[in-house]
């Protein structure tokens, strides 16, 4: 017999699609011959994996048709197999990997899609914050606000797509021509949200989140979208809880 350690390993490989390797060898048979022994594990595996990706991805998995997820899923699986117990920070990598896979090739918003998905599944287990509240900043001299940082509450996730994704997610639309769409996931209080933002928008909460100042923030919105209403903006995105805390 092996140490149990080279065992193991040998026996997740094989689970997970890879070559026995001399494993069936090494274990123990009663009423079943190793090989079916290792398949019905194998299956149960590859199903119990599976579930994780359909549960954290189904608009993903409704865009992408059930016969082309499966196989992109299952790929993905014995590619990049869990590396922890916790199954539901498993799946990071899934969105990028499904923009590269040939079995998406014909839809390629998938893997943007699949990054919304994933950032909404990411701020659902993220570590609760308060969220800034709009009388600390009423307070403030005016004279103070253009050297203002704003932090982004810890759970905002901003994502810029070439691709409708905030549609594809709602199942809007099926297959869709390039459209450019700007959404903030975050879960400033119990439920997950997500806002569809303006091209102005999402540079000034970029900016702010790479610690810029206000005014700079602000400049970098009017580039985006000149004419965009700043005191609307910042008003819109206290109410929504963006915001954490201020320096």
């Amino acid at each position: 017999m092996p140490a149990l350690r080279e065992l193991q390993a040998r026996f997740a490989r094989a689970v997970l699609g890879g070559p026995p390797s001399g494993l069936l060898d090494s274990l123990v048979a009663d009423h079943l011959p190793p090989a079916r022994r290792l398949a019905v594990y194998r299956a149960n595996v590859h199903i119990a994996l599976l579930r994780v990706l359909e549960g954290g991805f189904p608009a993903t998995r409704r865009a992408a048709g059930e016969d082309r997820f499966r196989a992109a899923a299952i790929a993905f699986l014995r590619a990049s197999p869990p590396v922890e117990p916790r199954l539901h920070l498993w799946g990071g990598a899934f969105p990028a990997w499904l923009a590269a896979h040939p079995e998406t090739a014909g839809q390629p918003w998938l893997g943007d899609l699949a990054g919304l998905e994933w950032a909404r599944e990411e701020v659902y287990y993220a570590a609760d914050a308060p969220a800034l509240v709009p009388t600390a900043l009423a307070a403030l001299p005016q004279e103070r606000y253009p050297a203002l940082r704003l932090r982004l509450h810890p759970t905002a996730r901003l994502l810029a797509s070439r691709w409708p994704i905030d549609a594809l997610w709602r199942g809007e639309v099926a297959s869709p021509p390039p459209t450019p769409a700007h959404v903030l996931v975050s879960r400033p209080g119990m439920e997950v949200q997500t806002l569809v933002l303006t091209a102005g928008e999402h540079a000034l909460l970029a900016a702010l989140s790479a610690d810029a100042t206000l005014a700079d923030a602000a400049e970098a919105a009017l580039d985006a979208e000149p004419g965009l209403d700043l005191t609307a903006i910042l008003a819109r995105h206290l109410a929504a809880g963006t915001f954490t805390s201020f320096g």
